[in-house]
């Protein structure tokens, strides 16, 4: 099994802590975890905020600075001052000894408040689960890993990268390095909203609708608590735990997947859903509750719990989702859909993971709710964090 948590422009901005968990999850219960999107940003951050040359750390503290705060605008003064002067220096082809000296003696001014600077963005992004990610990534880069998507524009620089996919193959699951048919995508259910899925309809598994091919269904899964604590050797212990204690639910699993993704009877899926894998969903859930990482996360009420959902989703609500998210153009998105359409893949569900902070959720989400996202902000705000 290979899960597949794709975090568009915003998503990650708004809820970094939520996809960090659906990464550790997914490497909790399944044989690979796949990241794509913003999220890789800010797991890169970790590694530039400790180890980048000092002008890349000048320049990501000038970018964070705010302009209406007096200590911070003064800062920011100071390093547009410096980089004018910086510029100039590199122009003088005989540096003098003291000239050297002051460059110096500016630079390492900046590099101190830059420390600080940085000491409290690790500590935020070490809360949010960022860190502890960045180093699961390099312990276990054989089964967590990072896929590149050509429209998400901004997520990731200009270079050519390996692992790169687009939306067409990335809906029908050709993925770069093969062609795995057993994947399921991972979601957070706060960009599952009605002004994100548009009229896509969402049902219980347990609901006759659930059988309609032209509906997405879900089944709560799990209760986890907030693993974004746990280390990254307590994440590999429980990894290696849970797959001793689930190897029939990985298989289950694995079976069901592919129904869902090459039978050609396309509700193979909610069939072998509703008969094998809702009564094995309570293996996956006592294991977490018992978990012995895990015993006294689940006892503080401080921590989040976060609640587990698997079913299938439609092409059209994924079409919907990522029209909304500006990844297509609502022309690429006809486009799409008819040629899928044409091929006979459209009407093809593909498995689903849902996390939610919400215990009984309906979907799509109501806009309304509190903690919504602002569609308008997602761009602007990625780019000045960039």
């Amino acid at each position: 099994m290979r899960i597949i948590v794709h975090s568009p422009l915003g998503t990650a901005l708004i809820r970094k802590s939520s996809i960090s968990t659906l990464l550790k999850v997914s490497h909790i219960i399944a044989d690979e975890a796949v990241s794509i999107g913003a999220i890789n940003f800010f797991v890169e951050m970790v590694d530039k905020l400790e180890t980048g040359p000092n002008y890349l750390k000048i320049n990501m503290l000038l970018n964070h600075l705010n302009p209406e705060e007096l200590l911070e605008a003064n800062m920011k003064k100071y390093i547009e001052e410096y980089l004018k002067a910086a510029k100039d220096y590199q122009k003088l082809k005989h540096k003098t000894t003291e000239q050297v000296k002051w460059i110096k003696h500016y630079e390492s001014t900046i590099i101190v408040g830059y420390k600080l600077w940085m000491k409290g963005k690790m500590e935020e992004l070490a809360l949010e689960g960022i860190v502890s990610l960045r180093h699961l990534f390099i312990k276990s880069a054989n089964r967590i890993g990072v896929y590149y998507l050509e429209e998400d524009k901004g997520a990731h620089d200009a270079r050519e990268l390996p692992y790169t996919m687009n939306i067409e193959t990335f809906l029908n699951l050709k993925l770069p390095d093969m062609d795995c048919k057993k994947t399921l995508l991972g979601f957070h259910e706060l960009f599952m909203n009605e002004t994100i899925l548009k009229d896509s309809v969402f049902v219980q598994a347990t609901d006759a609708a659930a059988n309609d091919i032209q509906c997405s269904y879900f089944y709560f899964a799990a209760t986890i608590t907030n693993i974004n604590v746990l280390t990254t050797a307590e994440l590999e212990a429980m990894s290696i735990s849970f797959k001793n204690k689930l190897i029939s639910f990985r298989l289950l699993i694995d079976e069901w997947i592919l129904r869902c993704n090459v039978s050609e009877d396309k509700t193979a899926g909610i069939a072998f859903f509703k008969e094998s894998i809702m009564p094995s969903l309570l293996l996956l859930d006592k294991c977490f509750k018992e978990e012995n990482v895990l015993h006294y996360n689940f006892q503080d009420a401080n921590l989040c719990n976060y609640f587990l959902y698997m079913g299938e989703i439609t092409k059209s609500a994924l079409l919907n989702y990522y029209t909304t998210m500006d990844l297509i153009t609502h022309d690429n998105r006809l486009i799409l859909e008819e040629k899928m359409k044409s091929e006979g893949t459209f009407n093809r569900r593909i498995p689903m993971m849902i996390i939610s902070e919400n215990k009984n959720i309906v979907l799509p989400r109501l806009t309304e709710q509190e903690g919504e996202p602002d569609l308008s902000l997602i761009k602007r705000r990625f780019i000045e964090v960039e």
